[in-house]
């Protein structure tokens, strides 16, 4: 091997830096002309000054220096030298001869001796020397380096080991089956804040310590594993001295000697009371939702009975009405008055079913809408999958808002619900609920025709967001239906209750989604005020003055008994009545001769198109006509979606025919 090849063994360049100091001309051109041969980059000096400016910039890895002991500058340079670059080795040039004694003041600096007149294969040789000797200390340097990073991983790990017994209390146990001594971990067995209160090293003294209900299972699965050579697995009960109870969970295995017999068995123990109580929280609550869904689905079933119900009663009463004004003879009437009485008692058992069903009135008080959240987050929490995360930023200083706390909740639940339900099959799913304060209307927001009837002012929201699956545009179209899904089924109203929990609390939904991306849905409520403070009196549509012998009247409603009992009742009271048994036919009647319309009877359950868009239909034909709501739901649940087109008034199904007069005399003398 060539003297080049051997450093770059020893250096990733191949190279050494060399500091020559020599203050002969001829002979620190040839001692460069040399190393450069050899392959070394050299940093010629005549001078102390020569050389202290290569020290400023580099530093060399070996320095042959020129030395008279007699020059104050190479003293001083071999000084400089030695306290700026220890490890540099240095080969003093020297004219004198003889033993290394000449240099005694200096000898533990010097790595070696050159005498000149120099020649080339002692050159060549020094730097060989200085070669294995850097080699050395390098390979020392490297061996030491690995020695000091494997302690520290050492220690490290043990620290790590150590905290992970002390906060998780999981501890290792070794049981000596010969003599029935066993040691326990007493990270285990600590109660947190106290001292360790199970130090026995008797095996009995442990069993005895086993809650009384756990104790057979205990042996019986260590006795499986060591006569059987079965896995040791097992969850179990203990008491400590304060009678309190707590889990702990045991895995462990047999160490047989060279005959097969059990001599040792070791394994490791956890607490896990914390895991244990979290699990029967969560039953609770899975029972719960359980139970929420089920009444939200008989209360949907429920409402829906009623509604249809109270049209069926329409045509029982209505007629009933009618028969009672036609004076029939005395044995008629009193029979007429019972099945009008019956009607009744089945009206008032229909308005029961629609508070059941969530359709009648709201309970208002002062919420904070943060500490609602928080009062329910283990609900929320529970409907994730164990590799979902639920994350909550909720504001503290929020304003209160008014509303129905069960509706609330469910209207949180139930966003909660859809985006953990968005995260199905995806890794890393995560969920964000924040709450805070914003001032409406607001530029960015997405649902712009929402905020056409939004008080301006501030308003307290709550903010749900996904990254979920998300939505295209046709979902997010539909998704606000009732009973529409994307998922193999349905199970309740979803978004469609979170939008009716909102118009009955004068709030406002805004969503944004991205498919494959996520979706975000913020639901905003007015703060508490601030519907006093804006809200004038509403303006009623006043009927258009008289200019014609017949009021003309719009029935809207799609029972056939309901409109023949409405068709034959205000004509004999001198109205003309134009009859609609769908949403459509009503907005053509509208649009065909909106100036000859007085004023307008409209059921909000109609087949085609709903109550709410004919209403809105009418409303840009004719602004001014006065519009009657009629429905068998209540009226809290039907004016809340429909205030912002200002009906004129709201008359509950089932209802007799002078209900019906009355309301629309009432309401055409204003």
């Amino acid at each position: 091997m060539s003297f080049s090849a051997k450093h770059n063994d020893a250096r990733d360049d191949g190279l050494f830096q060399i500091l020559v100091m020599e203050s002969d001309a001829a002979e620190l051109e040839r001692l460069e002309r040399l190393l450069t041969r050899f392959g070394h980059r050299v940093l010629p000096a005549a001078d102390y000054n020569e050389a202290m400016v290569h020290l400023k910039i580099t530093k060399p890895d070996i320095a042959f220096l020129e030395f008279l002991p007699s020059r104050a500058a190479h003293t001083e340079m071999l000084a400089a030298l030695h306290n700026r670059f220890p490890d540099t080795l240095v080969v003093l040039l020297s004219i004198q001869s003889g033993s290394e004694t000449t240099f005694p003041v200096y000898r533990m600096h010097i790595f070696d001796v050159l005498y000149k007149p120099v020649r080339a294969s002692d050159l060549q040789f020094k730097v060989e020397r200085c070669y294995q000797r850097l080699r050395i200390i390098h390979e020392k340097e490297m061996a030491l380096k690995a020695l000091r990073e494997q302690n520290q991983k050492l220690i490290e790990s043990q620290e790590r080991f150590w905290l992970a017994q002390q906060f998780s209390h999981l501890g290792v146990w070794d049981w000596d089956l010969v003599t029935g001594r066993a040691t326990r971990a007493e990270q285990a067995y600590k109660i947190p804040g106290s001292q360790t209160f199970f130090d026995s090293d008797n095996i009995n003294d442990f069993y005895s310590m086993v809650h009384p209900e756990d104790q057979a299972r205990v042996r019986r699965a260590q006795e499986d594993c060591i006569h059987h050579g079965k896995d040791y697995n097992t969850e179990f009960r203990i008491q400590d001295p304060g009678g309190s109870v707590r889990w702990l969970s045991e895995r462990g295995n047999v160490i047989r000697d060279q005959n097969g017999r059990a001599i040792r068995m070791v394994g490791v123990v956890l607490d896990i009371t914390k895991r244990k109580h979290a699990e029967a929280e969560q039953l609770r609550m899975v029972e719960r939702i359980q139970e929420t869904q089920r009444l939200e689905g008989l209360g949907v079933l429920a409402g829906g009975i009623a509604h249809e119900f109270n049209n069926l009663m329409m045509g029982i009463l209505g007629n009933t009405s009618l028969l009672m004004e036609s004076s029939p003879p005395e044995s008629i009437m009193r029979k007429l008055n019972s099945i009008e009485r019956s009607a009744n008692r089945a009206a008032e058992l229909t308005n029961q079913i629609l508070a059941y069903a969530g359709k009648g009135q709201y309970f208002l008080e002062r919420l904070n809408l943060s500490g609602l959240v928080r009062d329910i987050k283990q609900l929320l929490l529970i409907s994730l999958h164990k590799h979902h995360e639920m994350i909550f930023q909720l504001q503290d200083d929020l304003p209160c808002i008014e509303g129905d706390m069960k509706q609330i909740q469910q209207l949180v639940v139930n966003l909660a619900t859809n985006a953990a339900e968005a995260l199905t099959g995806r890794e890393n799913g995560k969920i964000s609920v924040e709450t805070g304060v914003r001032t409406l209307p607001r530029a960015n927001f997405s649902m712009r025709e929402n905020l056409e009837h939004v008080t301006p002012g501030e308003y307290v929201y709550i903010r749900v967001e996904d990254n979920g699956i998300g939505m295209d545009d046709e979902t997010i179209e539909h998704c606000f239906e009732p009973f529409y899904t994307t998922r193999f089924m349905g199970r309740g109203l979803g978004l469609a209750a979170v939008e009716g929990i909102l118009r009955s609390h004068h709030g406002v939904i805004d969503m944004r989604s991205v498919q494959d991306h996520g979706t975000v849905v913020t639901a905003y409520f007015p703060r508490e005020g601030l519907l006093q403070e804006k809200t004038e009196a509403p303006e009623i549509p006043q009927a258009k003055p008289q200019e014609q012998d017949q009021t003309v009247v719009l029935f809207v409603d799609d029972d056939e008994m309901i409109l023949e009992i409405a068709q034959s009742y205000l004509k004999e009271n001198g109205f003309e009545v134009r009859l609609a048994d769908n949403g459509r036919k009503a907005v053509d009647l509208a649009a065909t001769s909106p100036g000859d319309i007085d004023i307008v009877l409209l059921d909000m359950t109609l087949p085609d198109i709903s109550g709410q868009e004919v209403f809105e239909q009418i409303r840009k034909v004719n602004s001014a006509v006065p519009v009657i709501l009629t429905s068998g739901y209540t009226q809290e649940s039907v004016l809340g979606a429909t205030e912002h087109l200002k009906p004129a008034g709201f008359l509950q199904k089932p209802y007799r025919p002078n209900d019906l007069l009355s309301i629309i005399e009432r309401i055409l003398k204003k």
